[in-house]
């Protein structure tokens, strides 16, 4: 339940601390005192749109911090999870702080943005306006009501998953239609493309080694002539290197034996000549290797071209080309099971179908008798408003099977007919201010006897009533007020002397500055609130027996 209001330079509301209580509370005021002012701090609170036209006059800044008190079990602690948050000792601290440039959002200390500040409030406080757009009015809104009131969720989600299902079977159908469809040129082109890849046989590193070739292969005619110059000047006519140290070496070898200083000095003579014999037979060889051969290198460069045209075509890199042809050969073989593929999911589409429409069959029936009892609810409800010849009918229209879904066969929308002999119109064209106030409070009346305890607030809910009829909705609201707690703005005794406790807006002027404040009622002070409220400005002893009588009763 909201347990502590605290408002800080809002509108006329310099500074206000109130503490709130259970049950069903009274908030009067005199016009301009401030109601909608307590509204708008509220909703701020609660995380509607921010609106700098709200911050005080004179002042930079205006907050509203908002708290309330839970039990473990209700559904927003659930949504506080989500959001790595949690109660504090069973409270709920919601704070807005809003300036002339930003607006931010705290939950329990924690900066969250507007749109979480806003969905946790929806689900702690409903705010109800005499011409409010409330969900209970909207078309869209009516089969989830009709469920929760009937406690058909399960039969509703079970329906949801059985479409789920028929539309993910029914989705691979018309993929594999489609793909039949083109089969042919699919087949034609893939076996075009693998033959290609297959003659070409390609290997994966192969375009780095033909890179290697081809650069080598441009290169024969400098290697060779550099190797014949080097093999010349080692072996030539004019200056056979490799010769003479061959000569010299057999010149020393003999004084190899005279000291362990001449043996080592022949040893390395003998090596080098070897050595250099070695590098004059290399040079040959590789001189015959590194012939220019202009063919080789038109057959490195055609293939290079083919290889890199064909990672073009098929978007990858030309290793990964025999793993493209590997993916293509599975796709070919894919086709030829696709007709087999086709007959099972038709099979398995009518089978999900029919198990979706049973579904659906079911949950019809159950709304179809949910449907009467919620008719008979509301309208005994409305009877206690004072609408006793009021028609209200949950109306079921049954939709053409292409369009049942994952919310059913039919579309749901509340009826209603105000006089008797008026046909029933649909209830949001319902056009009298005090009958669609009487009609809102009797379907919450109803449809909040199944859902966990909140925060109502009916501001003005009771405008264009009197009588009989106000004093009905009063005790109504009351009525409401045993499971969940509620709040009443209203300008009708009839209504206010039927609350556990009363709440008084005033607004004073100082000097130059106007403040409202808000001030809960002694019994005395009631009943003076209650007087000046039947009678006006001058306050009567009719006025204030009558007062006293309501309180009473």
């Amino acid at each position: 339940m909201l347990a502590h209001l605290n408002i800080h330079n809002v509108g006329l509301i310099e500074q206000c601390q109130v503490d709130f209580k259970s049950g069903f509370t009274i908030i009067t005021g005199e016009t301009g005192a401030g109601k909608s002012m307590l509204i708008d701090a509220l909703s701020l609170g609660l995380g509607s749109r921010a609106d700098t036209s709200l911050i005080r006059h004179g002042a930079e800044n205006a907050s509203v911090e908002v708290r309330f008190q839970l039990t473990d079990d209700h559904p927003v602690v659930k949504i506080l999870a989500e959001m790595g948050l949690e109660l504090e000792e069973g409270e709920l601290f919601m704070r807005r702080q809003l300036s002339r440039e930003k607006s931010r959002a705290f939950i329990n200390g924690t900066q969250v943005t507007q749109g979480q500040l806003q969905t946790v409030g929806g689900k702690l406080v409903d705010i109800h306006g005499q011409y409010d757009g409330q969900l209970i009015l909207k078309p869209v809104n009516h089969v989830q009501m009709l469920d929760r009131f009937g406690g058909l969720e399960g039969q509703r989600s079970a329906v949801q998953q059985s479409y789920q299902k028929w539309r993910h079977v029914y989705n691979e159908l018309l993929d594999a239609q489609n793909r039949i469809k083109n089969q042919a040129d699919e087949e034609i082109l893939l076996t075009a493309y693998i033959d290609e890849l297959e003659k070409m046989d390609i290997t994966t590193g192969e375009e780095q080694a033909l890179s290697q070739e081809r650069k080598l292969l441009m290169s024969s005619e400098k290697v060779v002539k550099s190797l014949s110059e080097a093999l010349n000047i080692l072996s030539g006519e004019d200056s056979d290197v490799s010769s003479l140290l061959s000569h010299a070496d057999g010149v020393l070898s003999p004084l190899s034996d005279l000291s362990d200083e001449m043996k080592q000095l022949c040893e390395r003579f003998s090596s080098v000549a070897i050595e250099v014999g070695d590098l004059v037979g290399e040079i040959e060889s590789l001189g015959s290797d590194y012939e220019a051969n202009p063919q080789r290198l038109q057959e490195v460069d055609d293939r290079l071209f083919t290889l890199k045209d064909l990672a073009k075509k098929h978007n990858c890199a030309v290793d990964d080309l025999p793993e493209t042809l590997a993916q293509m050969q599975g796709k070919l073989a894919s086709l030829s099971g696709l007709k087999h593929d086709l007959s099972r999911l038709e099979q398995e589409v009518l089978k999900e179908r029919a198990q979706f429409e049973a579904a659906c069959n079911k949950l019809s029936k159950a709304r179809d008798e949910v449907a009467k009892s919620l008719s008979t609810a509301v309208e005994k409800s409305l009877k206690f408003l004072e609408m006793p010849q009021t028609q209200f009918k949950a109306q079921l229209e049954l939709l053409p099977s292409e369009d049942w879904g994952e919310k059913g066969a039919e579309r749901v929308e509340f009826m209603v007919a105000t006089n008797k002999g008026q046909p029933l119109a649909p209830l949001v064209k319902v056009a009298s201010g005090g009958e669609v106030s009487r009609l809102m409070l009797a379907l919450k009346q109803v449809f909040y006897k199944n859902i966990a305890p909140t925060t109502l607030v009916f501001d003005e809910i009771d405008t264009g009533v009197g009588g009989h009829v106000a004093e009905s909705m009063g005790l109504a609201m009351k009525d409401l007020s045993s499971q969940h707690q509620v709040f009443s703005i209203t300008h009708l005794a009839q209504v206010a002397s039927k609350g556990h406790r009363h709440v008084k807006i005033m607004k004073k002027t100082e000097g130059d500055s106007t403040k409202t404040t808000l001030v809960e009622l002694n019994s005395d002070d009631r009943l003076d609130e209650l007087s000046r409220m039947i009678s006006g400005k001058e306050v009567t002893a009719e006025a204030t027996a009558a007062a006293a009588k309501m309180l009473a009763s």
